[in-house]
Order: structure tokens, then sequence, then C-alpha cells
């Protein structure tokens, strides 16, 4: 076997092992404090969320939840490209911009989708909430590239007549690859949590956020520890599948 297949094995087998250490210590934990009400057993969590899979709404509810946040985290991250093209550029943009998204990134995510849902319906909030997450991450991490741009290669560039596409794979690709794709991941990261919060908060309809509220006031604790599970699942999808596409996308730009 190839050493770089061993060693993605090895790496998948840790995590593997890592996942099975902490449901055992859950377990455990469940077991010793004996109050399913406040620390369900792994296993009836488990059980839950195969019912819950099972279930003809579930589909629904996960597809709506994650086209509301992809909407927002693709519409924040063309914003976000946009205000830092033009922030690397024009200094005056940035410092015209620079307050409004201060207050953005210094406000309380909680108060941030108080302050949305009193001006738009409860559906629209969570694609909102994401938008605003994503923009300034997006933003900062486009302008830090441009900046990141070796000012003497650009030079050479000018003065041997790079054509542009010689220029994206000379100059533009290590900057972008090293501070835009990162910054990108960490984006759809914060995304995902603030859309699954604004839904709780303004208890979308069909939402996984209002299942989670549900589960909550009703004292479902093994029901809302299996849609827990469902968004640190698909957290982790979310964030393999895009790290994934953007390698690929670096991969192709890079030949």
């Amino acid at each position: 076997m190839p050493t770089k297949s061993k060693a993605v094995l090895k790496k998948v087998l840790f995590s593997v092992l890592a996942v099975v250490f902490w449901l055992c210590v859950w377990e455990v934990a469940a077991i010793i404090l004996a109050r399913p009400l406040i620390l369900p057993r792994v296993p009836d969590v488990l059980r839950e969320l195969g019912r819950m899979f099972s279930e003809g709404g579930f589909a629904l509810t996960v597809t709506l939840s994650l086209s509301r946040v992809l909407l927002g985290f693709l519409l924040g991250t063309l914003a976000g490209a946009l205000i830092g093209t033009l922030t690397a550029f024009l200094p005056p943009f940035d410092i015209l911009l620079s307050p409004i998204i201060s207050v953005i990134r210094a406000t309380p995510v909680a108060s941030v989708i108080m302050v949305i849902w009193a001006l738009i319906s409860s559906s629209a909030v969570p694609t909102a909430i994401a938008l605003l997450m994503v923009m300034p991450v997006v933003a900062q991490s486009t302008a830090a590239s441009f900046r990141a741009i070796d000012r003497s290669l650009t030079e050479v560039a000018e003065v041997f007549d790079f054509s542009l596409g010689k220029k994206i794979r000379l100059l533009w690709y290590p900057a972008f690859t090293e501070v835009l794709l990162p910054g990108i991941i960490t984006a759809a990261g914060l995304a995902w949590k603030a859309g699954i919060a604004a839904e709780i908060i303004s208890y979308t309809k069909n939402s996984i956020g209002r299942e989670i509220h549900d589960s909550k006031a009703y004292f479902e604790t093994e029901r809302l520890f299996a849609w827990t599970l469902t968004v640190i699942i698909l957290s982790l999808i979310i964030e393999k599948i895009l790290k994934f596409l953007l390698k690929k996308c670096a991969g192709g730009t890079k030949k």
C-alpha cells in the first residue's frame, strides 16, 4: 500500500477511535448521572435519530434548513468578495465600510437575529443571518489575499506583459489558496451555526431550529440530542464537501 494511502487510512482510523472514545465518555456519564431528562444514553439518542430519519418530514426539514443557510452563504461570499476587492484597491472605500463591518463582527449573534427578525419574515431570517456572518470574514480574507500578493512579482508580470491567466496562476493563486480558502471554510461553519440559531430564535417553519426549539420546550431530551447530533453531522459533511470542492477548484486553477 502506498505511503500516502497508509497515512490517510491511519488518519481516518484515529478519527473514528476519537469519536468512539467520546461516545463512551458520554455513555458512562449518562449511566452515572442516571437522569435521562438531562443527559440521555447514547443508544436512546441513536434510536431516536433513526426514528426521525424514517419520518416523512425529516428530509424536507433538513433540505429547507440547508437551502436557507446555503443561499445566505453564497450571497455573503459574493458580497464579501466584492467588498474585499474594493477595500483592497480603494482605501477610501475601506475607511467608509470598516465601521459597519466592525459593528457586524462585534454585535452578539442573538441581538442581530432579533433586529433582523423585527424587519423581515421569520423564513428569511436564517438566510439574512448567514449572509451577515459570512460577509465580513470573506471580505477580510479577500482583501488580505490581494495584499499578500508579492509586489515585486507583480512588477515583473507587468514588465513581461503576463496574460491574465498567467497572473492568476503565478501571482493570485498562492495568495488566495493560503488566505481566502481557509476564510471561506471558516465562514461556512459560522453560517451554519448562526443559521440554525436564527431558526431557533425566529421559530422558522419547517426547520431544524424549530425542531430543536420544540424538543426543548416539550422536554423531549432524546429528540433534542438527536437533532443536535444531526446539526453536528451536517456541519462536518458541509465542511468536507466544501474543502473538496475548493481543493478541486484550486487544483484546476493551478493547472
